[in-house]
């Protein structure tokens, strides 16, 4: 009876081999893993960048929609009524005396005690002027923070309203503040803020309205 003997070299190449596949195996598997988690990893930049650009576009969006809001608003509180009011009647008073107009303005704040047809006169006069003011004031603050295009502010104002300023609103505006010092509701430093004011503003205008 003849007996099969294994073969020791035929066993120890079949280890090796098995050895060789399993050495294989884990290497493709561990390949594999990190083949995925780097794919996971760049849809997950790709996403992130995404969604990064889709936060810019919609605070872009917002952004236009805010200038448009307060141009639009803007424009409603020139055209209002009351504005072009104060314009007409400042130039009306302008015209009435156009040399003098603003030292006349001035001796009405100064005049003690005044009646009440002056107190009313004086009162109409300085309400449309700080309607105006305060009107190319909130622009120029909004043109500076990058709200409104100087461009835009250019073709709706400019022209005729930039003489209007000059001649009208910063004439009166001058003769208020000088009234103010001389009365002493402002102080030496008071007036020397508001003419360094002035030039802040006169520049603006001849920037952006001239």
């Amino acid at each position: 009876m003849s007996h099969r003997r294994n073969n020791p070299t035929s066993r120890h190449e079949q280890e090796i081999a098995a050895a060789s596949i399993l050495g294989r195996t884990r290497s493709d598997a561990t390949a594999f893993w990190t083949a995925l988690s780097a794919l996971a990893a760049c849809c997950a930049a790709v996403f992130a960048g995404w969604a990064a650009l889709e936060t810019r576009w919609s605070a872009l969006e917002a952004e236009k929609a805010t200038k448009a809001a307060v141009w639009l608003q803007l424009m409603n509180d020139y055209e209002a009524p009351e504005m072009l009011t104060s314009m007409k009647e400042l130039r009306a008073w302008q015209q009435t005396n156009p040399k003098d107009f603003a030292n006349l303005f001035k001796a009405m704040l100064l005049t003690q005690p005044k009646t009440a047809a002056e107190q009313h006169q004086v009162d109409t006069l300085d309400q449309d002027r700080r309607r105006v003011s305060g009107f190319f004031s909130r622009l120029e603050t909004l043109c500076e923070g990058g709200i409104i295009d100087e461009q835009f502010a250019r073709k709706a104002f400019g022209g005729g309203t930039y003489r209007f300023l000059i001649d009208v609103e910063k004439p009166m505006q001058h003769a208020k503040a000088e009234a103010l010092l001389e009365t002493k509701s402002f102080s030496q430093e008071d007036k020397v803020a508001a003419d360094k004011r002035e030039i802040e503003v006169l520049s603006f205008y001849a920037r952006v309205l001239h």
